[in-house]
C-alpha cells in the first residue's frame, strides 16, 4: 500500500512539475516547441540557444514567432521589421527551394514556401507582406 501511494505522489509531482516548466506533454512527443519574443533583445543569448536569433534577424524585429525541432530537424520564424534589406551575407535566389520547412509552419501564407526569397546561410528567407518568413533546411545525418 505505501508502494502504491509513493507512484501516486511522485506521478503528481512529475505532472505538477511538467505544468509549471510551460513544457506540454504534445510538445514531448511532436519534439516541437515555440516560443514568441516581442523584440529580438527579448530572445536568449544564452541557455536557450536553440532560440538565439540568427545574426541576420535585423536589429529592429519585433512581433518573432520560432518554432524549434528539438531533434534537430529544423527551425521556422517569422518576424516584423521596418528593415528593407536583409544583411549583406544573404544572397539572393532566383528559384524555390524544394525542401520545406520542419516542423510544419502554422499560418503562413501558402505562396511562402512558392518564392525564391532569399539565403541566409543555413535558412531560407521568404518577404510576404508585412512579414518576413524563415525556415532551416533539414540537415542530414
Amino acid at each position: 500500500m505505501r508502494l502504491h501511494r509513493r507512484i501516486i505522489v511522485i506521478g503528481i509531482a512529475v505532472g505538477i512539475f511538467g505544468a509549471l516548466s510551460g513544457c506540454g506533454v504534445s510538445d514531448r512527443l511532436s519534439h516541437e516547441e515555440t516560443r514568441h519574443f516581442d523584440a529580438r533583445a527579448d530572445a536568449p543569448t544564452k541557455g536557450m540557444i536553440a532560440f538565439a536569433m540568427p545574426e541576420w534577424v535585423p536589429a529592429d524585429a519585433r512581433d518573432i514567432t520560432m518554432d524549434v525541432q528539438t531533434q534537430g530537424k529544423g527551425k521556422n520564424l517569422s518576424l516584423r521589421s521596418d528593415t528593407a534589406e536583409l544583411a549583406s551575407r544573404c544572397e539572393s535566389q532566383t528559384s524555390a527551394t524544394t525542401q520545406k520547412p520542419i516542423p510544419e509552419p502554422q499560418g503562413w501564407p501558402t505562396t511562402v514556401q512558392t518564392e525564391a526569397g532569399a539565403q541566409c546561410g543555413e535558412w531560407r528567407v521568404v518577404v510576404a507582406g508585412e512579414r518576413l518568413y524563415a525556415w532551416t533546411l533539414p540537415s542530414t545525418p
